[in-house]
């Protein structure tokens, strides 16, 4: 996590309490998502969240957001988390209304 602690101690240790019930990681880069899934599940036994940012980093210097040349395509993301473990699936800062539509068509088809 941000501070340095590896993600999966982090889990191991907040799912020793009992109020816990699930385990995930929000506000990171959509390439990650599915490594995160991974190391989640091999963590923990709760049920996995993943609710990763677009991809899109904020340049200070012209105060706005730089978005990645190609765009995210939310909806195959989705399903890889899903087919990876993920229980709870959504998006963080710079995630539009479409991209949530798109990962909510992933998770409908893969419940089918």
């Amino acid at each position: 996590i941000s501070e340095g602690l590896p993600l999966a101690e982090a889990v191991q240790e907040a799912g020793r309490y009992p109020q816990v019930f699930a385990a995930g990681a929000n506000c990171f880069k959509l390439a990650w998502a599915v490594d995160v899934v991974k190391n989640l599940r091999q963590a923990s036994q709760l049920p996995v969240v993943v609710y990763p940012n677009s991809g899109a980093e904020y340049d200070p210097a012209v105060k706005e957001w730089v978005y990645p040349a190609e765009a995210a395509d939310f909806g195959q993301a989705a399903a890889e988390w899903l087919q990876a473990g993920a229980s709870l699936v959504g998006g963080c800062c710079t995630t539009m209304p479409a991209d949530i539509a798109k990962v909510a068509a992933a998770v409908k088809a893969f419940q089918a």
